[in-house]
């Protein structure tokens, strides 16, 4: 049977805490804890389990669990797939939906010594990229206990837990290695004061060139693609040298030689030697620098840069020299290794912070429009980045709106969406899937001359630009802009193409999100005009049933004002009721009015409206009024609630039958009961039908007459409840306060 709309926001809702929880957790058996307890509270089963795959064994490894105690296993236990249900998921790392494990032919499931026998099954492969990291199954010990939307629920639920799930792991491996390493520094911490790298390399040098008595040196490292050696520090070189020889292909001078061979080597005269290039030697004349002693930095076997000295003495650097140059290498090396992998580590465990606190932010229950501006601004903080910009196609019109933040104008961001992306051609670029890199727009080749004037005009240096996407469907941009050059890495774009998929989601999700609100709106409003055309048909049909008794010529003059009465109260009751409802849906104190009156002749002015409906359905009225003195009442309001119950009695008995009004003194309590002879209400029901929009046996009214009474008695300090009568029908109950 189909989901409600209702159900279905609800449903979305918890998804979305789910998916806030987890998205703000880096621990992962939290995580785990906090995807099986949603999965089994959304999805009613026997048992719910998450278990983690170990490529290198070939085994699952129970990591997360809800069931009985009688068929719970331990934690950690594991367990090889086997050739069962789970065995199939870990081999096709597709879903499977089993109905009835009787009626499935082609799998059996391959249940674990001491595992109890189940019929109904939802097994769901947790799955980041292409890599299975793990299953999520839930059983159940009767037949047909899932439905296919389950399965779409926990298919859903399984795709944030696999991300997060991928996220925590990789948070826990790196959270190990980052321990492993401040262990390393806590003990060379006794030696050596901690560094980072930079500081590492830079007091490294000052240490050997005061060792050495030289004049000047430096470090360089290699780079990632392992071509070239890039200078990270320097003392006692010129400006012009640094400007120029920053690089080194390691083709080319000794130092490329050092780095290629991992050899150390001397120059005992840099201006014959013909092994340096005449540029380079000019460079060194202009500071006079003549020898030099180079040796490679190694670290487990692997050529991690080079440590270079110069003097300006020819023949200054002997082999003893070099051969104490090349051991404080080795050790060099070692330690730029360890820095350069801590400081990785640092940049992963920042890149993954990031990711966590994107997350806090888009995985919040926002509007669109809060929801792209706080995406924004969180994007800035978290990329160090001077402007970003988040584009969204309108499938409508199939152009970019674009959503600022940062040190970019308003004019600017016009241009770039009005001009460029719905005009020119960017638009096509990013709907490929292709990402944008500009590391120096000075340098950059844009496709016409204005847009590099705009761009430029701006102050932008570079820029980072990526597609928006929820899954594989990109549905817009997202760019980053720094008013200084830089060298994006291959970290910086998998970072902004991670955050792209978590705000793309993100946003798909509160799409749907708003939809479901307007469409529990829209129904939400019909039942409200549903009540209001319900409780104004009462109150307008005694009027006329009333008005057309008294157009008959032979009425006594008492029948007349007696029938005048009751159409002047029914009118009263009318607008008392219409307040009643504007009352409610503002859920707002109600306004009311007391004043002493007569029990009997209210009692009575109430049920002569409804006297014409009576007699048309054969509905017997018997008053027993023990107590007939005084009650301190707002009388339109409480005779708004009266109507309500004898409405309900009237619709309950539309084959006749008796309604027995009564009304007696409790102590400081006044207790008026109304008993029907009609079906009666079931007992599981008697709390729910006073609840707004719930109707029993009704084809008419959204279900707000009884929760509009229960509210106006409360506002009188008093009670109203049914039970069962004597004659097997509903007996109303109302308890007003005397004093």
């Amino acid at each position: 049977m189909p989901k409600s709309v209702h159900q279905l926001a609800k449903q979305l809702e918890a998804i979305s805490q789910v998916a806030r929880k987890i998205g703000t957790s880096l621990n992962l058996q939290e995580t785990l804890d906090a995807v099986i307890s949603a999965v089994a509270e959304l999805i009613p089963c026997t048992l719910a389990e998450i278990s983690l795959w170990d490529a290198d064994r070939g085994l699952l490894i129970l990591r997360a669990l809800r069931c009985p105690s009688e068929r719970s296993f331990p934690l950690g236990h594991t367990f090889p797939p086997g050739k069962g249900y789970t065995g199939w998921i870990v081999k096709e790392k597709k879903p499977l939906f089993v109905h009835d494990v009787a009626h499935r032919r082609d799998i059996k499931p391959d249940l674990l010594p001491g595992e109890k026998p189940f019929r109904s099954y939802i097994g769901i492969p947790l799955i980041a990229g292409e890599e299975l990291i793990g299953t999520l199954v839930l059983i159940h010990e009767k037949a047909a206990a899932f439905t296919p939307d389950d399965v779409g629920i926990v298919e859903t639920m399984a795709g944030y837990a696999a991300a997060a799930i991928h996220k925590a792991r990789l948070y826990e491996q790196l959270s190990h290695r980052h321990h492993e390493l401040s262990a390393l520094y806590s003990i060379a911490e006794t030696l050596n004061p901690p560094l980072n790298l930079e500081q590492l390399m830079r007091q490294a040098l000052t240490r050997v060139i005061d060792v050495t008595g030289a004049d000047g040196g430096a470090i360089r490292l290699l780079d990632k693609a392992g071509q070239s050696l890039l200078l990270a520090t320097h003392q006692g070189l010129s400006e012009n040298y640094v400007r120029h020889a920053e690089s080194f292909p390691l083709s080319e001078e000794i130092v490329g030689w050092v780095a290629r061979e991992r050899q150390p080597s001397l120059s005992q005269d840099m201006w014959t030697d013909p092994r340096v290039s005449s540029h380079i030697r000019e460079l060194l004349k202009e500071v006079g620098h003549r020898a030099l002693a180079q040796v490679p930095l190694i670290a487990q076997d692997r050529v991690v840069g080079t440590l270079g000295l110069v003097s300006r003495t020819p023949g200054f650097f002997t082999q003893d020299d070099l051969q104490l140059l090349n051991a404080i290498g080795q050790q060099l090396g070692m330690a730029i290794a360890n820095a350069q992998l801590f400081e990785e580590t640092q940049q992963r465990a920042q890149r993954l912070a990031a990711l966590n606190a994107m997350a806090t932010v888009i995985n919040q229950a926002l509007d669109l429009e809060t929801l792209l501006g706080s995406a924004a601004e969180k994007i800035l903080e978290v990329t160090r980045s001077d402007a970003a910009l988040i584009g969204l196609v309108n499938p409508e019109t199939n152009s970019l709106q674009i959503t600022q933040a940062g040190k970019i104008s308003g004019e600017f961001t016009k241009w770039y969406q009005d001009d460029y992306l719905n005009r020119q051609g960017r638009k096509s670029f990013f709907t490929q899937g292709e990402t944008l890199i500009i590391a120096d727009t000075l340098d950059f080749s844009f496709p016409a001359e204005v847009v590099r004037s705009r761009i430029i005009g701006e102050g932008i240096r570079s820029w980072l630009g990526v597609p928006l996407q929820s899954g594989k469907k990109i549905i817009g941009l997202l760019d980053v802009i720094s008013c200084k050059p830089q060298t994006f890495s291959g970290e910086d774009v998998e970072l902004l193409q991670a955050i792209g998929h978590q705000l793309g989601t993100a946003i798909e999700n509160t799409c749907l999100r708003q939809e479901a609100i307007i469409s529990e709106r829209l129904v939400a409003v019909g039942r409200v005009a549903s009540t209001v055309v319900h409780d104004l048909k009462g109150p307008l049909s005694g009027i006329i049933n009333s008005a057309d008794f008294l157009a008959r010529r032979n009425l006594s003059p008492q029948i007349r004002k007696k029938m005048c009465e009751g159409i002047m109260a029914a009118a009263r009751r009318l607008i008392s009721t219409v307040q009643g409802i504007l009352d409610y849906t503002r859920e707002g104190q109600m306004t009311t009015s007391f004043s002493a009156c007569s029990l009997p002749n209210f009692l009575h002015e109430v049920v002569n409206v409804f006297q014409v409906d009576f007699d048309k359905r054969n509905i017997k009225v018997d008053l027993q009024l023990a107590y007939r003195g005084e009650v301190k009442i707002d009388s339109d309001k409480m005779a708004q609630v009266i109507h309500n119950i004898l409405a309900n009695a009237r619709d309950a008995m539309p084959e006749g039958g008796q309604l027995t009004i009564s009304s007696r003194k409790k102590e400081d309590w006044l207790e008026i009961s109304f008993d029907d002879t009609g079906p009666g209400v079931p007992p599981e029901l008697n709390e729910r039908i006073f609840e707004p929009f719930f109707s029993y046996h009704k084809k008419k009214g959204a279900g707000l007459g009884l929760s509009i009474a229960r509210r106006i008695v409360e506002e009188h300090g008093g009670r109203i409840w049914v039970e069962k009568a004597e004659s097997e029908g509903a007996r109303f109950i109302v308890l007003l306060p005397l004093s």
